[in-house]
Order: structure tokens, then C-alpha cells, then sequence
């Protein structure tokens, strides 16, 4: 937008005692209209009220109380002029159109923001760079970048009507009215009319901070928005145009297809073909995947520790284990060739070193562990610290005055 830059005072706080402003205030409503007006229960100290209004309009509402709408707005505007003048400058600044290509790199923001390559948002700088309403509004305090800056998004909605959003200060009073002094006089419009305005449709990243500006000579908004894709370039009418968000993240384009297909932020989940966000996202040897099928189509081997895809191996004491750590670690009994996890489900038989699982004990591998005869009838069970040893009759009085036999004697049937 080639507008030259323009510099501009900001009224600060009164050049006097508030007693002397307010009494120079009813001195200068007296000259002007004539009348007097009671100041009690205001702050005139600043130009500013705390709601970011100028304390001229506090004025014009106690005027109103006495004059009718007419003969205040006749001599308003000098009034205002010498009202302001009771005040001194609180900051010096200048405003101009900054280069949209720019937006989100810090020239403007003081550090990189969403907007940037490679960040979230950098699709929505290239649909701002294309989009004709857009603009970027910049304020620099007069003294340069380092003593303040601060920067708006900017929509043109057509009729004279203006959207401000997006604003980023650093250095300077977060006060949006900045931003529409600028766009006053940036234009020369006399008097301009803002308005919260936090349902402002446009497909980008926004904080939910938009103003609308206009004048009294305002007329509908523009209708039947055409918006450029910021992918391929097409121009498209706004009803047509995709967007969506996911978090923090846009995603936008002429069509889903185009939006999906040149999103650098979002993935395809390589088993259910869904597009998610990547936050929601788990990479395994070298595909994506979203949560949800990562949960039900892998696990982790309870004994490496490493993911795996596909069904686990589950040993007999229900142990999770990978098909490499099932086949070299835990028990395997010599009768069924099931394995265990752990040595305490096994029982040692026959010779040291030989496990068989309890229901192959019972079954008829009945070895004494000591004295090595096959029996046919039950044996007795001792455990040396993990290991559980089947033990005869005959062995057992001497294995029991081992030290290490710490356990209780159990028969197994």
C-alpha cells in the first residue's frame, strides 16, 4: 500500500495539579457554551481514560446533559482542540504500511512469531501476501525501533469500513487506539467510529482481538468476499474456500484437497489414512501414525523396553515379550516347551537346570532334583531363593538342612 509514512503526537497526562485542569476545563466550557458543568467524580489527570477513550467524550456526555446534539457538535471541534492542549505529549510515533512478506521474520515484532517460515502460521502470511484487502500496519516510537514498536493486521472490508486484529506490541503501551489514530490520519478522516468486534471472519491465525473502525459516512460492508489460495494462487469466492483449524495450527486453500495436500503442519496416519495434526502424532521407523492406531497396533517388550508393531508375544505368566526376547531369555519347560518370565512359575526336576511348569510336574515328569529317580507318586516342592526343586521323601531331611532352603515344604500331588 503505498501510502507515505506519517509522524503523530499521543497526549499524555495533564501539564497541571488536577485541580488546575479541571479548573482550567470549566473555564474553557464557560468561553466556549457558556455553561457550567460539574467535573466531580471524574479523572481528568490523563487524556486518556482507562478504557482507552479520550476524555473528550466524558465531556461531550456531561454537555449533552444541558445542549442539545447540534449545538454541541457546532463548537466541538475547537473545544476539543483547547481541551488537548491542557495535555502534553505522551509519545511521539510513526505509522506506516509495512511489507506483508516480512510479517512474523522480526522486522516488525521484535522477535520471530507463528507467521515465520517454517512456524505453524508461515500459510497464513502467504495468504495475507496475496490477499489485496490486507495490509500491515506498523508503529515505531519516533525515536526508533528500540525505544517501542508495534504492528496490526489490517482488513479493508470495503464502505469505509476497517477491521484491525492481530496486534503485537513491544515497547510500547499495549493501547489500541494507537493503531486507530494511525488509521485516521493515515487517511485524513475527520472522526472515526470502533467497536469491539471479536466474531471478525478471516482465514488466519487471530486472538480474538478485533476492532472494527468506521466513519459516519460508513456504508454496508463488503459482501461476497473472493479469497486467493494461498498454494496455488486461485481465486475463489469465500463460501468456497477451506479452512480449518486444529489448535494453533490453519490450514486453508481453494479446496480441501489443496489445503491437505500442500499443509506442511499436518500428516497422514499410514494405517487409517486420517489428516492430524502432528502433535498428535507418533513417528516409527520412518512412517506417522495417529495416536489411536499407535495405541491398538503396537507394545512395548516388557523386557527390552523397545516398541514393536504388530501382535506381542505373550509368555505363560502372561509377560509381554518380543518375539527376539521370548526365543533367548525367560524358562522354556522341557515337557510342553511353553516359557515363563520368571523362574518362580518353574520347577527344577530331573537334573539342575531342567524346568518343567507345574502342570507338567503334575502330569508324570516327576524327577527327584537330588537323587534323580522317577517317581510315580507325588514329590515334595522347596524353593532355593527363586527356583522351586521337586524333591523325594528320602532326599528331602538333608536338602532341608541346606541354609539356603528358606521355604516352606509343599507336596505336589
Amino acid at each position: 500500500m503505498r501510502i507515505k509514512p506519517i509522524a503523530f503526537d499521543i497526549h499524555g497526562a495533564a501539564k497541571f495539579s488536577l485541580e488546575e485542569t479541571k479548573r482550567h476545563i470549566r473555564d474553557i466550557t464557560l468561553n466556549t457554551y457558556d455553561i457550567e458543568i460539574d467535573l466531580s467524580g471524574h479523572e481528568f489527570q490523563n487524556y486518556y481514560r482507562p478504557d482507552g477513550a479520550k476524555i473528550t467524550k466524558t465531556l461531550t456526555t456531561l454537555l449533552r446533559k444541558q445542549l442539545n446534539k447540534e449545538d454541541v457538535a457546532e463548537r466541538f471541534a475547537s473545544y476539543g482542540k483547547r481541551i488537548s492542549e491542557l495535555y502534553t505529549t505522551g509519545v511521539s510515533l510513526v505509522a506506516y504500511f509495512g511489507d506483508k512478506k516480512k510479517l512474523g521474520k522480526g522486522e516488525y515484532e521484535n522477535k520471530i512469531t507463528c507467521f515465520s517460515d517454517g512456524h505453524e502460521n508461515a500459510i497464513c502470511r502467504e495468504f495475507l501476501v496475496r490477499y489485496k484487502r490486507a495490509a500491515v500496519l506498523c508503529l515505531e516510537s519516533a525515536e526508533g525501533k528500540a525505544a517501542g514498536r508495534g504492528r496490526c493486521l489490517v482488513f479493508f472490508a470495503g464502505g469505509r469500513n476497517i477491521t484491525m486484529t492481530n496486534f503485537y506490541y513491544h515497547g510500547l503501551t499495549q493501547n489500541k487506539l494507537y493503531f486507530i489514530e494511525a488509521i485516521r490520519r493515515l487517511f485524513n478522516l475527520k472522526q472515526v467510529i470502533y467497536r469491539k468486534n471479536s466474531k471478525f471472519f478471516l482465514p488466519i491465525y487471530l486472538n480474538k482481538d478485533s476492532v472494527h473502525v468506521y466513519d459516519a459516512r460508513s456504508q454496508r460492508q463488503y459482501l461476497g468476499r473472493k479469497l486467493p489460495c494461498p498454494n496455488c494462487g486461485k481465486v475463489v469466492e469465500e463460501e468456497h474456500f477451506y479452512y480449518r483449524q486444529e489448535g494453533d495450527i490453519q490450514i486453508l486453500g481453494c479446496s480441501e484437497k489443496c489445503a491437505i495436500k500442500h499443509s506442511k503442519v499436518m500428516g497422514e496416519c499410514n494405517l487409517c489414512e486420517a489428516i492430524v495434526n502432528p502433535a498428535q502424532m507418533v513417528g516409527f521407523e520412518g512412517k506417522l501414525y495417529c495416536k489411536e492406531c499407535w495405541n491398538k497396533n503396537t507394545y512395548a517388550c516388557g523386557k527390552c523396553g523397545n516398541r514393536y508393531m504388530g501382535e506381542p508375544t505373550v509368555t505363560k505368566d502372561k509377560e509381554i515379550r518380543c518375539p527376539n526376547c521370548y526365543k533367548n531369555s525367560g524358562y522354556q519347560c522341557k515337557g510342553c516347551g511353553d516359557r515363563y518370565a520368571k523362574p518362580h512359575r518353574m520347577i527344577e526336576t530331573q537334573s539342575k537346570g531342567c524346568f518343567y511348569c507345574l502342570e507338567c510336574v503334575t502330569a508324570g515328569n516327576l524327577y527327584c532334583v537330588v537323587c534323580r529317580t522317577a517317581y510315580d507318586k507325588s514329590l515334595n516342592l522347596i524353593s532355593n531363593g527363586r527356583i522351586k526343586r521337586a524333591i523325594c521323601d528320602e532326599c528331602l531331611t538333608p536338602v532341608l538342612e541346606i541354609p539356603d532352603s528358606r521355604d516352606p515344604v509343599v507336596a505336589v500331588a
